[in-house]
């Protein structure tokens, strides 16, 4: 598994002006209207900076970024960013029929055979109840996200084009969906993307660190004050 560091310096906040989006004009201003002199002020956010610096001393060996950390955050902004594409699916519509087998045990032989090869098209063609797409290989046309029911919609999100959903139940029916495209992608490659990922994931653990480090820090400070 690959591991990626960052310098200490990676971590370091930026200015407090710009945290807090005003000029140190200002800070100064509203520090002394608390009553701080300039250099009480001054003394204090360096106090603060070295205390941060500590801190992110002593968490930094811990935080690790790997391989697959990296993995994880692209995938998410893949799939953050197919809710805005459009794509057009197949689906094979399965309502319960009097006579026939249970519906959702033949939902899932339609999935099993689709798996060992047979033709979608041709089974959607023989099994769905959808009349109107079985005639078109189940074929459903293009849509803009959210305009299909939420759990279709949803499952069709993390397909690759040509994959096809577990059974959806939708009421007393099932449907078994088929990405057939999706509008291209405008993201770079995760290769091409991989310094920033690196970056984003760092920064989010390093927040999670601290966080419980801080906690940690109150947590003794309330078992000392009780003692």
């Amino acid at each position: 598994t690959e591991i990626y560091t960052l310098s200490l310096h990676d971590a370091l906040p930026i200015s407090l002006a710009r945290q807090n989006n005003i000029t140190i004009e200002r800070l100064l201003l509203e520090s002394r209207a608390q009553g701080q002199t300039d250099a009480k002020y001054r003394d204090e956010i360096k106090r603060q900076l070295l205390e941060y610096r500590v801190m992110n001393v002593r968490l930094q060996g811990r935080v690790q970024v790997r391989d697959e950390d990296v993995r994880h955050t692209y995938r998410e902004i893949v799939l953050q960013e197919r809710k805005n594409l459009s794509f057009t699916a197949a689906w094979i519509l399965l309502r319960p029929q009097p006579q026939g087998t249970p519906v959702a045990e033949l939902a899932n032989s339609i999935v099993r055979s689709v798996r060992e090869g047979h033709d979608f098209a041709d089974l959607a063609r023989q099994y769905s109840s959808d009349k109107k797409t079985a005639s078109k290989g189940g074929e459903l046309g293009r849509f803009a996200p959210g305009k299909l029911p939420t759990a279709i919609d949803r499952a069709l999100v993390s397909l690759e084009p040509g994959d096809i959903t577990t059974p959806i139940k939708i009421g007393d029916s099932y449907v078994i969906a088929r990405l057939l495209a999706r509008d291209a992608s405008q993201l770079p490659t995760m290769e091409e993307a991989k310094a920033e990922l690196v970056e984003r994931v760092y920064s989010d653990k390093m927040g999670q660190a601290r966080r419980r480090w801080l906690d940690g820090l109150r947590k003794q400070m309330h078992v000392e004050i009780r003692l």
